[in-house]
């Protein structure tokens, strides 16, 4: 076996640091260090890729004979060669600023915040999660050799709100560069979030007959399970998804922009060591492009899409519009959903949206009642017919996202 011409790695190396934070007392810092070797070579004209955990040489010799094991069984599908693998000028940047917080610095701003949150009267126990993650990852091939690094935090806040019922909202803040990282400007987020929790009633009316605004946190779930999955090269080759069949709203334009400065989520190769590219979801309120790792290429003669990654995408846009939130929820009869729940359990295929979900009532701009058990029985294609899309957005994840109104009138 020539290694040169058969073997190629991704040597990861990866450090974590969460830090639970009870009221005012930092509780619990647990560091996780990890580092790990995927192989991907070519027995017998067949390509395996195998994954350890550690580089030593009797698992590296054993792995390597289970895989050239593995490539004389002619029942199990192979990929047969290397895609070119290309690297591109792009040079993401990450905020120095930011990557030179020391950890005693990231604690004293997560105890700073959970003070300044106790202060306020509303709020009677917090508990929050910092999460500091630095990926350093090397991708070795045949005379070529990459290397991406990224770091960020991620901050969980878990609040109880004093009112007449037990209630319990869950705060997220992706934070990329050191402008985000800003006691007072979380603060104002979170307050916008306790206002429209605060002694939440039943929801007793029917959806249908209120406009919907949906939350950067609802919308999340609707475009992960309505949009990305359903974009999965396999539902295009069965034409068994809604989101073949139906046009939305023009305005809608959903990318994949895997070059956004900042962002841990970038990256410029994906594990099949597939070169990434911007591409369209939904151009227009259309279907533009499907989503595809190596392995599902090869099965259906196609070419992948640079998609190999745990969450499918890279950073995944929903383009701004034009209209501010307040102008948003500034209409008659507006239920704001905040959050959905029980969304695994829709038909995402046929585009069904039935789910229960929390929010709150507002008229002419006006906030009525914060609400809870929202039923809602929607078709996404329907829905998504006539919106207006807020030029503010959010990050949920790798997701950065709008407030979107879908009007019920034509």
């Amino acid at each position: 076996m020539n290694a040169n011409n058969t073997l190629r790695f991704i040597d990861s190396n990866n450090k974590s640091i969460t830090i639970m934070i009870n009221n005012k007392k930092v509780k619990r810092v647990v560091e996780n260090n990890e580092s790990n070797l995927r192989i991907d070579s070519i027995f017998n004209k067949k390509r395996i890729v195998r994954s350890i955990d550690s580089i030593k040489k009797n698992e590296l010799e054993n792995v390597l004979n289970e895989m050239q094991s593995l490539s004389k069984i002619k029942e199990l599908e192979f990929y047969n060669e290397f895609q070119k693998f290309e690297l591109s000028n792009k040079k993401i940047k990450s905020d120095e600023k930011l990557k030179e917080k020391t950890l005693k610095e990231i604690i004293d701003f997560s105890l700073e915040l959970n003070k300044k949150l106790l202060s306020n009267k509303l709020i009677s126990d917090i508990q929050s999660f910092t999460e500091i993650n630095y990926d350093n990852t090397k991708f070795i091939a045949k005379e070529q050799e990459y290397n991406e690094d990224s770091f960020d935090l991620g901050l969980t806040l878990e609040i109880n709100i004093k009112n007449k019922t037990l209630n319990q909202i869950t705060f997220f803040k992706s934070i990329f560069t050191i402008d985000d990282f800003d006691v007072d400007k979380i603060y104002s987020e979170i307050l916008e979030e306790i206002e429209y929790n605060i002694d939440p009633i039943e929801f007793k009316g029917d959806p249908k007959d209120y406009n919907l605004v949906f939350s950067p946190q609802a919308l999340e779930k609707i475009i992960d399970y309505f949009v990305v999955q359903q974009s999965f090269l396999e539902n295009v080759i069965k034409q068994d998804s809604f989101l073949m069949h139906n046009t939305l709203d023009e305005k809608i334009n959903i990318t994949e922009k895997p070059f956004i400065d900042y962002s841990p989520y970038s990256s410029i190769i994906d594990l099949d060591f597939i070169q990434t590219k911007e591409k369209y979801l939904v151009k227009n309120g259309k279907f533009a492009e499907y989503i595809c790792n190596l392995s599902d290429a090869c099965k259906y003669n196609k070419d992948p899409s640079g998609n190999s990654f745990p969450g499918y995408v890279t950073n995944l846009i929903f383009e701004p519009g034009t209209k501010t939130k307040t102008e948003l929820l500034n209409k008659s009869k507006i239920l704001y959903i905040d959050n959905l729940l029980g969304i695994h359990t829709t038909n995402s295929k046929e585009g069904s949206l039935n789910v229960s979900a929390l929010g709150a009532e507002f008229n002419d701009g006006k906030l009525i009642n914060a609400l809870k058990d929202i039923k809602l029985n929607e078709k996404i294609q329907d829905l998504f017919k006539n919106v207006e899309i807020s030029k503010e957005t959010k990050w949920h994840g790798n997701y950065n996202l709008p407030y979107v109104l879908c009007l019920r009138d034509k």
